[in-house]
């Protein structure tokens, strides 16, 4: 089994996520969903982080950073090695990923 390793910029995206969802749906929904989010993602990629493919946006950029879609409507980025997952970010499939890298100050 693989350590998964959660990044500084990922939890600023699930704190995103909770804030936005907390104004629409309330605090204790917008904080189940965060929670199981992050959980449903843990435990997948402990079971196999092959699984999922490369984000060929990223690929442009010559990233190789893999991407899990999740059924809530959001998208997990990590990177792997045979020891560890690292989730990078982890942001709704509506969202600009580009941009949000910019605004993250990923992409320069």
């Amino acid at each position: 089994m693989v350590n998964v390793n959660i990044t500084e910029t990922a939890l600023l995206c699930l704190t995103d996520i909770e804030s936005f969802q907390s104004d629409l749906n309330g605090a204790q929904s917008a904080a189940e969903l965060t929670e199981s989010l992050l959980l449903d993602s843990v435990a997948a990629l402990q079971e196999d982080p092959k699984r999922y493919r490369y984000n060929s946006i990223l690929a442009d950029f010559g990233l190789k950073v893999r991407e899990r879609l999740d059924p809530k409507g959001y998208r997990l980025l990590y990177d792997e090695n045979d020891e560890d997952v690292n989730i990078l970010l982890i942001l709704h499939t509506r969202q600009d990923l580009v941009r949000t890298l910019y605004r993250l100050q990923i992409l320069r």
